[in-house]
C-alpha cells in the first residue's frame, strides 16, 4: 500500500473536499448581489481549515477576482503556487515587511496613524537603500475603517477624528503608494436584528463622503461578509468578501435555507474496536462517564489532536449509517469512544461521519456539532490538522 493511496488516508481518519461544492455555495451567494458588485474569496487560516492554494484556485475558477489573507505568510504560500489574483492582507502593517509587499506584489491593509508612519518611513528606507525615487509599480493600499467592532481600524463612530483625516491624506500623497480600498467589518450581519449594522454603514458612508471632499476617492469600497452578502445586497458596494459561508456552513439557519448551502469539507473516521462492558463500568481518563446499562463500546481512531473538540466529551455525537451515535468518556488525544448498544449491528471499519454529508446523502450539520462543544464552526474546520489527509473527491 502506497502512503499516498486513498486506502491508506482512509484507514484512519480523513476529510473529503469538494470544489463543485464550493462553487455551488458562491454561485448562490452571487445570485442577489448587484451584477456590479464583486467577490473575494477569504482564504485565510488556510482557507479555514481547507487548503489555501486548493480552495484559491477553485473560488477564482469560480468568478472570485480577489484573495484575502490574515498574514503575508499565508500571501506568500498563494504566491509561490503560482496564483496571480490580487490578495489582500487584512491584518495591520508590520514594519520591515515593506519588500515582501512589493516583491510579491500584495496589498496592503493601514488601520491606524502608527501603520501609516511604520510603512512610509520602510518605504523611504527602501527608495534610500535602492537608489530608487519611484517604484515600478505602486503598493495597494486598503485602509481599515472601526466602525463598531472595536477591533482595529481608525475609528469612526459620531466624529471623524483629524489625526484619520490627515493620515490618509499622506498615504495619498506619495505616489509609491496606490490607496485602491477602503473597508469595515460587520459586527452582527449574521444575526435576525440588523439595526447596528446600518448603524455601522452608515458611518462608513460617513468616512467615505469625508475623504472625497479631499479628492480621494477609493476604487475598491467593501464591508459585506458572507451574511451580508445574503441578507443586505444594497450594502454590497464593490466587492463582498465570502467567508464561512463559501464553506457551506453558517450559524443563521436562515441563511442555509435560503441558499441551500453544501459543505465543502466532511469529515470521517472509522470503528476501530468494539466492546462490550457492563453496567457500571467508568469509560476514558478522569472516569467522567458511568455506564447506565450493558453497553457496545466502539471507539474510532480520531482525537483531539485531529481537530475533534475535547469539549465534545460526554456531551457530543456522530452519524453512523444515519443514526445519531454519543460520544462517551473524555475524547483522547488520538481516539474517542462511542455508544453503539442502540446499533448493535456495528462492525469494525464501519464509517462514522462527524460532520458534512457522506456518499449517501446523509448529512449532519458542523453548526450542531459546533453548538453540542459551546464553539462555533470557523473554530472546529481551522483545528482539523495536517494529519487528516484530505482528499478531494471533486
Amino acid at each position: 500500500m502506497k502512503l499516498n493511496s486513498t486506502d491508506l488516508k482512509t484507514q484512519r481518519s480523513w476529510c473529503e473536499l469538494s470544489g463543485a461544492a464550493l462553487k455551488h455555495n458562491i454561485k448562490q451567494i452571487s445570485q442577489n448581489l448587484p451584477v456590479s458588485t464583486q467577490k473575494m474569496a477569504v482564504v485565510k487560516a488556510d482557507a479555514y481549515g481547507h487548503g489555501a492554494v486548493w480552495v484559491a484556485e477553485q473560488a477564482l475558477t469560480a468568478g472570485c477576482t480577489y484573495l484575502a489573507v490574515a498574514t503575508i505568510e499565508e500571501a506568500v504560500v498563494l504566491r509561490q503556487a503560482e496564483i496571480t489574483a490580487p490578495i489582500l492582507i487584512l491584518s495591520p502593517y508590520c514594519e520591515g515587511l515593506l519588500e515582501i509587499l512589493i516583491e510579491q506584489k500584495l496589498s496592503q491593509t493601514v488601520a491606524s496613524e502608527f501603520d501609516v508612519n511604520a510603512l512610509l518611513n520602510d518605504l523611504q528606507s527602501y527608495l534610500t537603500a535602492n537608489n530608487l525615487v519611484k517604484l515600478a509599480h505602486p503598493i495597494k493600499i486598503h485602509i481599515k475603517i472601526d466602525t463598531g467592532m472595536n477591533r482595529i481600524g481608525f475609528p469612526v463612530k459620531e466624529m471623524i477624528s483629524s489625526e484619520l483625516v490627515t493620515s490618509v491624506i499622506k498615504l495619498a500623497e506619495n505616489d509609491n503608494l496606490d490607496l485602491e480600498g477602503i473597508f469595515t467589518h460587520f459586527a452582527v450581519a449574521d444575526e435576525p436584528q440588523k439595526d447596528f449594522t446600518q448603524v455601522q454603514f452608515n458611518r462608513f458612508q460617513k468616512i467615505i463622503k469625508k475623504l472625497a471632499t479631499k479628492n480621494i476617492i477609493f476604487k475598491i469600497k467593501h464591508c459585506s461578509n458572507s451574511a451580508a452578502a445574503i441578507f443586505l445586497p444594497e450594502v454590497a458596494l464593490d466587492y463582498v468578501r465570502l467567508g464561512i459561508a463559501m464553506y457551506g456552513w453558517c450559524p443563521n439557519s436562515e441563511i442555509k435555507e435560503k441558499l441551500q448551502l453544501k459543505p465543502v469539507m466532511s469529515f470521517f473516521s472509522k470503528i476501530s474496536s468494539i466492546h462490550r462492558t457492563s453496567v457500571n463500568e467508568t469509560v476514558g481518563y478522569g472516569q467522567t462517564y458511568t455506564t447506565q446499562r450493558n453497553t457496545l463500546i466502539g471507539t474510532i481512531e480520531t482525537g483531539y489532536a485531529d481537530g475533534l473538540d475535547r469539549h465534545l466529551s460526554n456531551t457530543g455525537t456522530v452519524i453512523i449509517k444515519g443514526k445519531t451515535v454519543p460520544i462517551i468518556g473524555r475524547i483522547c488525544m488520538d481516539r474517542t469512544m462511542l455508544d453503539l448498544t442502540d446499533l448493535p449491528q456495528t462492525t469494525i471499519g464501519d464509517e462514522v461521519l462527524i460532520f458534512g454529508q457522506d456518499h449517501n446523502g446523509i448529512y449532519r450539520d458542523l453548526d450542531d456539532l459546533a453548538e453540542q462543544a459551546g464553539t462555533i464552526s470557523y473554530e472546529i474546520l481551522c483545528g482539523i490538522n495536517q494529519r487528516i489527509p484530505k482528499i478531494i473527491i471533486d
